[in-house]
């Protein structure tokens, strides 16, 4: 049988043969191979870079088309080493690899590494030199990241692609008197937490997955950020405490006052324990509050959170006003609050 030069097909059938396999395994083979998936321009609808203690990989997402995950382990870490035999090279550094399909066009790496930080480095900074990467997510948290404030303020302010930051670990609790387990967040260290608030670019949305003690209060860090999106969450049903209503109340009245302009939206995940009619009361007390304007577009606002602060709940929306006119609306639930602030476009 004549070998098959797959390299030299004109681009439409080597780009429709190219999606049926794992692009980014075919992209390792030589850098000619590379170049060729370079050239069809794949834009990555999602592109996960993560560093937490339990779990470190690079996600992509293709168009809903293609999934690829390349996921990094400490050879200590994997039961049968020995069965990591493919060799994948990215700058001339040998991954010790074996590589899954999951399903239709999902496809995953597992690679051994002593050093996860740099690993992770060399596998991102290759698929965004062959893919287009413009929707860019870091997860961290302090145990699984090398330099957390240095990694904060040089990678992920420095990444002009980056769109979101995540701070906050998942673990996998055993369920009392049960063989499954649930996910739950881990704890959060309040001084990483004060660290990105008050350093994080503004521009980058932020999601802070956990709870960071019993003593810490969010009322100083709310003031002090400038993110313009903010995502809180406790996740753990037992974490009362992670964000109290009278420090959400507190930062509604400084808003109210022009005193927090930079905020666009601000999401709270947490259990008060309470039913929804108290959870507004509490939150709107004193507060002028109108009835939701329908009319309004939301695609023609800088931030088009309406369809995010709706997604998980159908609970009605009201509309409240700051002083200079700016208006924003509320949502909330027993375990939810969503605030977005309805701005428009700077220019013309």
């Amino acid at each position: 049988m004549k070998p098959f030069f797959l390299l030299k097909l004109p681009h439409i059938p080597f780009k429709e043969i190219a999606m049926s396999l794992n692009v980014v395994a075919l992209a390792m083979c030589s850098e000619k191979s590379r170049k060729a998936i370079e050239l069809m321009k794949l834009k990555a609808k999602q592109f996960v870079i993560t560093q937490v203690f339990n779990e470190h990989r690079v996600y992509m997402a293709i168009n809903n088309v293609l999934w690829f995950t390349w996921r990094l382990f400490f050879p200590s870490e994997v039961a049968n080493p020995e069965d990591f035999t493919e060799r994948f090279t990215i700058d001339g550094k040998v991954f010790q690899s074996i590589t899954t399909e999951n399903r239709d066009c999902a496809y995953e790496i597992c690679s051994l590494s002593e050093n996860y930080q740099k690993s992770a480095d060399s596998v991102q900074k290759f698929i965004r030199k062959t893919f287009v990467c413009q929707n860019v997510k870091y997860h961290i948290d302090v145990d699984g990241c090398e330099n957390f404030d240095h990694y904060v303020l040089e990678t992920v302010n420095k990444d002009p692609e980056c769109k979101t930051l995540e701070l906050g670990t998942t673990i996998y609790v055993p369920l009392e008197n049960s063989k499954y387990k649930t996910r739950e967040a881990g704890p959060l260290n309040p001084w990483h937490v004060e660290f990105v608030l008050s350093n994080l670019n503004e521009n980058i949305e932020l999601i802070i997955s956990g709870d960071p003690g019993d003593d810490f209060r969010y009322t100083k860090n709310l003031v002090e950020s400038n993110s313009e999106k903010l995502y809180i969450s406790s996740v753990n049903e037992r974490d009362e405490t992670c964000i109290t209503l009278e420090e959400i109340i507190s930062y509604f009245e400084r808003w109210i006052d022009g005193k927090q302009t930079s905020i666009l939206c601000l999401a709270v995940r947490n259990n008060w324990k309470l039913h929804r009619e108290e959870v507004f009361n509490k939150l709107t007390n004193g507060i002028e509050t109108s009835v939701f304007d329908e009319r309004r577009n939301a695609s023609d606002y800088k931030n088009n959170w309406l369809s995010k602060a709706t997604e998980h709940t159908n609970c009605p929306l009201i509309d409240i006003r700051a002083n200079d006119g700016t208006v924003a609306s509320i949502l909330c639930n027993p375990n939810m609050l969503f605030f977005g602030v309805w701005s428009k476009p700077s220019g013309p």
